[in-house]
């Protein structure tokens, strides 16, 4: 069967001189992709959630910054850990999604300079997704679009470059599409949207050599381990490619950790993991056996070093890995087999740590 694969940006963004692209406001349109379709509705800011206004209400305000984990691919609004932690039992918290496909932390700290600090929140939860972030903030084009980027000067302060940031009209004269044969639509429908099925399915592969079986008859899609790009983050002492790609990162996180601080809310950094890291199996596969610079890849390295460097800076670091890795070996589809986003059960399993380690949520 033919679908579209869709480019989310394409469909549900617009160009902006200052951010690349930002979210269109008041749409609502079906979003299919190779092994996922679901709705969209975005409010009016261009966001997927709850549309609070700027003033405060008297509840406490939790804002989120992140890429497209944060902004929902794959999942229906009501399966989005933001909207999850909305439902939250324990306390009655305004969440407010900014989440954009494919921004880097340099666009999501634009953002905030740009629109998120109006909503004065108590807290700013920044997802950073290493595996993608720390390439995204050294490049001025990503997935065929133009966007900005900051470069460290001869004193290692940040340079913002490519502003106003050059508009290709082909982009945003339509959404980008193509035609794609999507296969085992039952079961990508099945694991995003339906928790019978998602049962069903995992209980059926807990047995890796029924997987890999049914992924050899194209019954179920095999899935991916992430990008080549990766290996770079593993090593246990950093490399020379991956020197420019830290410090601006962590340039970026402290200029927006000061800036939240300065209206009177706290920084809150939580990260995003690759597939890779969570499933060991999918560890040994990709990446088991390999080195670089005679050290063996560790699958933790990026995340504690990025918990290392926060904690230096009073900024709460949550753990997405440990809880995704217990929760994976129970369910082997927590992404996605080849967008490699978090199903509805991923976003439930992050709902559910957030709920525990984010303040607001305890009276």
């Amino acid at each position: 069967m033919n679908r579209y694969f869709e480019s989310e940006r394409g469909k549900f963004a617009r160009y902006d001189s200052t951010l690349g692209w930002t979210g269109k406001e008041n749409v609502q349109d079906d979003f299919l992709w190779m092994d996922v379709s679901h709705r969209v509705r975005q409010n009016r800011y261009g966001c997927r959630g709850g549309e609070y206004p700027f003033g405060r209400t008297g509840k406490p305000r939790l804002l989120v910054l992140g890429d497209s984990y944060a902004w929902g691919f794959g999942v229906e609004e009501q399966q989005l850990f933001t909207s999850l932690l909305e439902r939250n039992r324990n306390r009655d918290v305004e969440v407010v999604n900014l989440g954009v496909s494919g921004y880097g932390t340099d666009q999501e700290y634009l953002l905030w300079k740009n629109k998120g600090h109006q909503w004065k929140p108590d807290q700013v939860l920044l997802l950073v997704t290493l595996w993608t972030d720390l390439w995204d903030n050294t490049i001025s084009r990503q997935y065929g679009y133009e966007k900005p980027v900051f470069e460290p000067n001869a004193s290692g302060e940040l340079v913002l470059k490519n502003t106003p940031v050059p508009r290709e009209e082909r982009h945003w004269s339509h959404g980008d599409r193509s035609n794609t044969e999507r296969r085992s639509a039952w079961f990508s429908d099945g694991i995003g949207h339906s928790a019978v099925a998602a049962a069903l399915v995992n209980f059926c592969v807990k047995s890796s050599t029924i997987r890999k079986l049914l992924e050899e008859h194209g019954i179920i899609p095999i899935r991916q381990g992430g990008y080549g790009w990766e290996v770079q983050m593993y090593a246990p002492e950093g490399s020379d490619e991956m020197d420019k790609p830290w410090q601006v990162t962590f340039a970026l996180i402290a200029k927006l950790a000061a800036e939240v601080k300065g209206q009177g809310g706290r920084l809150v950094v939580a990260v995003a993991p690759s597939p890779v890291q969570v499933y060991p199996e999918l560890w040994r596969e990709r990446l088991g056996g390999r080195e670089l610079g005679n050290k063996a890849l560790d699958p933790s390295t990026p995340n504690k070093r990025l918990e290392a460097w926060c904690r230096q800076r009073g900024i709460q670091f949550i753990d997405l890995l440990t809880p995704l890795q217990k929760a994976g070996r129970t369910t082997p589809y927590l992404y996605f087999p080849l967008n490699l986003h978090w199903t509805a059960n991923g976003h439930q399993v992050v709902a559910e740590v957030l709920a525990q380690e984010l303040s607001l949520f305890h009276p």
